[in-house]
C-alpha cells in the first residue's frame, strides 16, 4: 500500500485517521473504509472498498492510494470534491 504525500480524507474519515491508517497498514479489513485511487481510461477517479486489497487479483494494490474515505457516502462526496477541484485547477469546471 502506497499512500500519496497529499492523502485527502473524507469529511467522517477524519475522525477517524489513526485507527483507519494503522489498520490498513497491518493489512487488516476496515469495515465501511474506502480508497480512492487515480481512475483509468476517461475516469479521473475510482474507489474501492479496503477489503478489495484482500484479494490475490486486486490489480490497484500497488498503486497510490490518493484518498480514504469512511463510509460509502463519504467516498462519493470525496470523490466529487478532488474532481470539482481537479477541474477548477485545469480551468474546466465553471462550479464555484
Amino acid at each position: 500500500m502506497h499512500l500519496s504525500k497529499e492523502l485527502r480524507f473524507g469529511n467522517r474519515a477524519k475522525k477517524y485517521i489513526p485507527y483507519l491508517l494503522e489498520n490498513l497498514r497491518e493489512g487488516h479489513i476496515v469495515p465501511l473504509c474506502y480508497l480512492v485511487y487515480s481512475g483509468t481510461g476517461r475516469n479521473l477517479y475510482e474507489f474501492y472498498p479496503s477489503s478489495m486489497l484482500k484479494l490475490d487479483h486486486f490489480p490497484r494494490e500497488e498503486e497510490e492510494i490518493l484518498g480514504i474515505a469512511y463510509g460509502y457516502k463519504d467516498a462519493l462526496l470525496l470523490v466529487s470534491l478532488m474532481t470539482m477541484e481537479k477541474l477548477r485547477g485545469e480551468g474546466i469546471c465553471p462550479l464555484h
